[in-house]
């Protein structure tokens, strides 16, 4: 990304007025180097003295040293650790030469602990860790992390899916996943679990009778690396999609960036998305849960966002869902 984008991407914040999390992604966010990351955030440095934005990282850690802490502790930076669990459950992250990469992601992690840097980490769990859950709970308790987030594999952009939740046994073996993870936390809770402190207290107002149904959804805007925006998911960028246009909605070196999000929200696979959600909330018994499912999951599922039930809704609501409640149903009885 050159800083005209970056400078761009302020201006549009500026000329909001309102408080904007960015999220550092899509790839390794680190691997432009050091000085050129550091011209990129430099223009949005007023504005997070302003306490107009706030800056969040995700990073497989591989490049994290004591230059990269002291960055992250001066610009208040929220850092997220991909990582899928020990050295065996990590295995389909590795570097460019097919090496494996936990011993650098451990070795940042250290850097990341040692100046005392907050940290959060993103597992995906796959056929192979399944099983596993109570030892993969046990590792990050151990690693330090404050909080976790739990992806069950997703086919999004050129990724593919080894769980088919759509057998049977697929879906035991999810469920039994969530409870056997719920458990765990129950036991010792002593970091965050993303899901569960998203869904206890939906199920919690379900409960109680306050079905909460929002109109509104997370546009989502993604700035690519040459200034063209894509809403609802940042795997939109760079995906082939001649229906969608591609999924660019404008470029932010041409316009400004509340032109093209307003714009956007009047595209097809946009209103698409709508149509989607909204069958979702005349059809599906958990759409209080979620809220309608995520576009991405949507697309690379079935080519198009218009679409109600997905492999990830599946995975990680409805079955989710259910293992939390049978697991509070457990300890009732």
């Amino acid at each position: 990304m050159s800083p005209a984008v970056a400078e761009r991407v302020a201006q549009g914040i500026a000329e909001l007025g309102n408080v904007v999390e960015i999220i550092w992604h899509c790839g390794e966010p680190l691997a432009c180097d050091f000085d050129h990351f550091e011209r990129l955030v430099f223009p949005l440095e007023r504005l997070r003295e302003k306490e107009l934005v706030r800056h969040a990282i995700q990073t497989n850690a591989t490049l994290i040293n004591e230059r990269w802490c002291e960055f992250f502790r001066h610009h208040q930076f929220r850092v997220g650790v991909s990582i899928d669990g020990p050295a065996w459950a990590n295995t389909k992250r590795v570097g460019w030469n097919g090496s494996p990469s936990f011993d650098k992601i451990m070795l940042g992690i250290r850097y990341l602990r040692e100046a005392e840097i907050p940290f959060s980490a993103i597992c995906v769990v796959s056929g192979n860790t399944l099983g596993k859950a109570r030892e993969l709970y046990n590792f990050f308790v151990e690693l330090g992390c404050a909080s976790l987030g739990v992806n069950v594999e997703e086919q999004l952009g050129v990724h593919t899916v080894t769980i088919n939740s759509q057998q049977a046994d697929g879906t035991t073996r999810v469920t039994k996943f969530w409870q056997e993870l719920f458990r765990a936390w129950q036991e010792n809770p002593v970091i965050k679990v993303r899901e569960f402190a998203r869904m206890l207290p939906s199920l919690a107002a379900l409960t109680d009778g306050q079905v909460v149904s929002p109109e509104v959804y997370d546009i989502f805007p993604s700035v690519a690396w040459n200034g063209d925006v894509v809403l609802l998911a940042p795997e939109f960028l760079n995906t082939v999609a001649p229906r969608y246009n591609n999924f660019v909605v404008g470029n932010i070196l041409n316009e400004d960036l509340q032109t093209i999000v307003e714009r956007g929200k009047l595209v097809v696979y946009v209103e698409d998305f709508v149509r989607g959600v909204n069958r979702c909330r005349q059809e599906c018994e958990y759409f209080s849960l979620c809220y309608g499912g995520q576009a991405g999951n949507k697309f690379f599922e079935h080519g198009t966002t218009n679409v109600t039930e997905t492999a990830f809704c599946r995975n990680s609501e409805k079955r989710l869902a259910d293992a939390i409640l049978q697991e509070l149903e457990s300890v009732n009885t």
